[in-house]
C-alpha cells in the first residue's frame, strides 16, 4: 500500500510538472510570435516625389524586405535593396498603382507581412491661364478666371490688404471665375487666385488688377450759333472721364444719319460758315 501511495503522489508530482512546463512553453512561444503593429500607410505625389513608408513589428532579431506586387508575374517581388522598417524612394513615372508591402521575419524564422500599402501618382498642379487685370466704372460687373491643370483642385480668391502687407481670402469666392461688382474702393486693388489639388500642393496666379475709370459725362454742351457766309464760328463742348477723343459730327439731310466731320477733332470746332450750312445741325 505504502508503495502504491508513493507512486501515486509521484505521478501527480509529475503531471503538475508537466502541466507547469508545457504552460512555461506557451507562453514563451506566444511571447516571441512576430506580428505586425504598425502598418504602412498609401502615399500619393508627383513623379519623383520623395515618398517614405515604415512598418512597426514585435519581435525578436527581426530582418525586413520591402516587397512589390509584379502585374505581369501575378506575384510579389523583393525589392532590391529596401531592407530596412522604413522604405524611401522616389516616386517613378510607371509606379500609378504600385502595392508595395514589407515581410519581416524573426530570428526563429517566423515570417509576418504587412498590409499593402499603395502609391498614387497626381498630375504636378500648373496655372496654364492668367487672370487679366480689369477697368471700369464703380458698379461694373467684372469678371476674372483662372484656369489650372491638377487633379480635385480647389480655387481661392484672395485681396491684398495694404493695410496689413498680406494676402487675404475673398470670402465667397471659391470658383475658378471671379465675378463682382467694382466697389468704390477698389481702384488699384490687386487680387489672384490660389489653387489647391488633392495632395494639398498649392500654386498661386498671378496678380490682376482693378482700375476704376470716371464716368464719362458731358458737362458743357456746344451753343448754337448765327452769322454770315464765311464768318468764322466757334463750338465747344466739356466732358469729364479718362483718356477722351472727340469727333464732331453734322447730320445729313439726304442720307438721314449722322457724319463725321472729317478734321474736328478737337474739343472746339473751329470753321467758316460756308453758304449751304443754313440750319445744319452739329
Amino acid at each position: 500500500m505504502n508503495c502504491k501511495k508513493i507512486m501515486k503522489k509521484y505521478l501527480i508530482i509529475f503531471a503538475l510538472v508537466l502541466v507547469i512546463s508545457q504552460a512555461r512553453n506557451e507562453k514563451i512561444l506566444a511571447s516571441s510570435v512576430i506580428q505586425i503593429i504598425g502598418q504602412p500607410q498609401s502615399v500619393s505625389g508627383e513623379v519623383y516625389t520623395p515618398i517614405s513608408m515604415s512598418v512597426t513589428a514585435s519581435g525578436e532579431n527581426l530582418s525586413y524586405q520591402w516587397e512589390y506586387y509584379d502585374v505581369n508575374s501575378g506575384s510579389w517581388k523583393d525589392y532590391v535593396g529596401q531592407i530596412e522598417s522604413v522604405l524611401n524612394a522616389p516616386i517613378y513615372s510607371d509606379w500609378n498603382g504600385l502595392r508595395l508591402r514589407c515581410r519581416v521575419t524573426d530570428g526563429a524564422n517566423q515570417v509576418a507581412c504587412s498590409n499593402e500599402a499603395t502609391v498614387t501618382i497626381v498630375k504636378p498642379l500648373e496655372i496654364t491661364s492668367q487672370p487679366k487685370s480689369v477697368s471700369g466704372q464703380v458698379g461694373t460687373p467684372i469678371s476674372m478666371s483662372v484656369t489650372a491643370s491638377g487633379e480635385n483642385l480647389s480655387y481661392q480668391w484672395e485681396y491684398y490688404d495694404v493695410n496689413s502687407g498680406s494676402w487675404k481670402d475673398y470670402v465667397g469666392q471659391t470658383e475658378s471665375v471671379l465675378n463682382a461688382p467694382i466697389y468704390s474702393d477698389w481702384n488699384g486693388l490687386r487680387l489672384r487666385c490660389r489653387v489647391t489639388d488633392g495632395a494639398n500642393q498649392v500654386a498661386c496666379s498671378n496678380e490682376a488688377t482693378v482700375t476704376i475709370v470716371k464716368p464719362l459725362e458731358i458737362t458743357s454742351q456746344p451753343k448754337s450759333v448765327s452769322g454770315q457766309v464765311g464768318t468764322p464760328i466757334s463750338m465747344s463742348v466739356t466732358a469729364s472721364g479718362e483718356n477722351l477723343s472727340y469727333q464732331w459730327e453734322y447730320y445729313d439731310v439726304n442720307s438721314g444719319s449722322w457724319k463725321d466731320y472729317i478734321g474736328q477733332t478737337e474739343s472746339v470746332l473751329n470753321a467758316p460758315i460756308y453758304s449751304d450750312w443754313n440750319g445744319l445741325r452739329l
